[in-house]
């Protein structure tokens, strides 16, 4: 056996790797690790299936009230979710200032799309809200908008209020200046919208104006997607051409099979989220403003990060530790996070392939579900609501997870241990699948909404397989992290 290194984080891992020694360990801890990590996987994967996929119920469709029950029954109405907010507000800009509605038959569709994002009374009032706005080039009389306040359940009565004005508003009878305050203060953005109804035709112009920069960033981000696409399928042809032709080397070479310590960190890792989740439930508990709780929240996923060491506490060396887990410089810093940037633009066309695969699996879960125009499955948007009703330190610890948590602890668990562990036992193909699968699962995005971050999963994979360097993986999954994040944190300073 080759004389190991002094110093793994300095040299580069490709002769050390080749020696392709055991991981300590042994079979029946191997056993009791398989066991808490299938266990605490299905547990943890189970549980946040669960969560995404429960279906909200929508009322019953009732008649608006003959008149106003009480104007005075509270000021602001519930608050749109984040990611309705962001579709509703991006449907109102294209619509005013790219492209119209053609028809009515376009418009129910288009209602159709916004009413699967709604989950309130409130969120419904706002639907109809934007129906009469959009539809006003080819539904004078508002009747698409009016169609859909008679879904609305107008028991609570500050939404019976709000129901009658607006049906005054459309039907041209006469509205106060108390009611038209009112609507404004319940609904803010979308109440200025309702108002302008009725009014000239560049009435809304400043209302809409408050969009601009919404447009302006989604042109960019566009433009951008495309650039990336574009490149990124040139790189996969690329990658499929070399491979065809047995020119593509990988860096990573597999352990000797047995061993256990890198699985049993997995294991430790899994088990550990599942008890953190089972923690949470307590921080609400605390002396804290929900600002503050949701920090404390993010500060405690941080404890995971020491299961990445649970190797060292079986006896692992620190440079043994470092090979293993691929935190070494490979073929050197900078070639290797060049790698890494090369690797995430390779796997954009994946992500983007996978997010189709999703929106076809939303489109028959809708069909099985028998209900089209009731509330459509949607993705987790906790990470989307905290950025944008958060403050500066929220942001901070948001994006510090997102950026840096992330990439470290699960690069480190999963591409570093789970993927060494596996690859000492199965081919390329089969060990980034499983992978990926566990990686994608533990992600709370619910069943449809898995598939872009599996493939993501398989990717970084690919590019451990690839480098055997951890430092490509790292450097594309932290690029990927910030990219989104980024983007988020715009949209919600856009949309005010």
């Amino acid at each position: 056996m080759p004389e190991l290194p002094p110093s793994p984080l300095l040299t580069p891992a490709a002769p050390v790797d080749r020696s392709r020694r055991p991981d300590p360990g042994s079979p029946g801890a191997a056993r009791v690790a398989w066991v808490v990590l299938v266990v605490s996987f299905l547990l943890v994967a189970g549980i946040q299936a669960m969560t995404a996929l429960q279906a909200d119920q929508a009322p019953a469709p009732v008649e608006p009230p003959a008149q106003p029950a009480n104007q005075t029954a509270g000021l602001a109405a519930e608050p749109p979710a984040p990611i309705f907010e962001m579709v509703s507000k991006v449907t109102i800009a294209t619509a005013t200032n790219l492209q119209a509605v053609a028809d009515e038959k376009e418009l129910r569709d288009t209602v159709r799309l916004l009413a699967g994002f709604a989950r309130t009374e409130a969120d419904k009032v706002r639907v109809a809200i934007l129906a009469g706005e959009v539809g006003r080039p080819v539904d004078p009389s508002a009747t698409v908008a009016l169609d859909q306040l008679k879904k609305v359940d107008t028991a609570d009565p500050g939404i019976g209020d709000d129901v009658w004005t607006l049906t005054a508003i459309w039907t041209g009878q006469p509205v106060t200046p108390a009611q038209e305050t009112l609507l404004v203060q319940r609904y803010g953005f979308f109440g200025e919208i309702a108002l302008v109804r009725g009014r000239p035709k560049d009435a809304g112009a400043p209302v809409i104006d408050q969009l601009s920069g919404l447009l302006t960033l989604l042109s960019v981000v566009t433009l951008g997607g495309i650039v990336l696409l574009a490149a990124g399928v040139l790189l996969l042809v690329t990658l499929v051409v070399l491979v065809g032709m047995g020119k593509f080397e990988t860096r990573f070479v597999p352990p000797t099979r047995g061993g256990s310590v890198y699985l049993e960190a997995v294991a430790v890792f899994v088990a550990g989220f599942l008890v953190l989740k089972g923690v949470l439930l307590a921080v609400p508990y605390l002396p804290l403003d929900a600002v503050g709780q949701n920090i404390a929240a993010l500060g405690l996923q941080w404890l995971l990060l020491a299961a990445v060491l649970w190797p060292l506490l079986r006896g692992e060396k620190f440079h043994e530790w470092c090979l293993a887990t691929g935190w070494h410089r490979g073929a050197g810093l900078i070639n290797e996070v060049a790698c890494g940037v090369v690797g995430w633009i390779a796997a954009v066309p994946l992500f983007i392939a996978a997010g189709l695969i999703s929106a076809g699996l939303v489109a028959a879960w809708e069909l099985i579900k028998g209900n089209p125009d009731g509330p459509r499955p949607l993705p987790d948007a906790a990470i989307f609501d905290l950025l944008s009703r958060g403050n500066t330190a929220m942001l901070v610890a948001v994006f510090a997870i997102g950026t840096i948590w992330a990439p470290l602890a699960e690069e480190s668990i999963f591409r570093g241990c789970l993927y060494r562990h596996l690859r000492g036992r199965l081919g390329i193909v089969l060990s980034s699948v499983l992978v990926a699968l566990v990686f994608g699962f533990m992600h709370g995005y619910g069943v449809l909404f898995v598939p872009p971050v599996i493939a993501l999963g398989f990717a970084f994979s690919i590019m451990r397989e690839w480098r055997g360097s951890i430092i490509a993986p790292v450097t594309a999954h932290l690029l990927h992290n910030a990219t989104l994040m980024t983007f988020m944190i715009l949209m919600t300073r856009l949309m005010g």
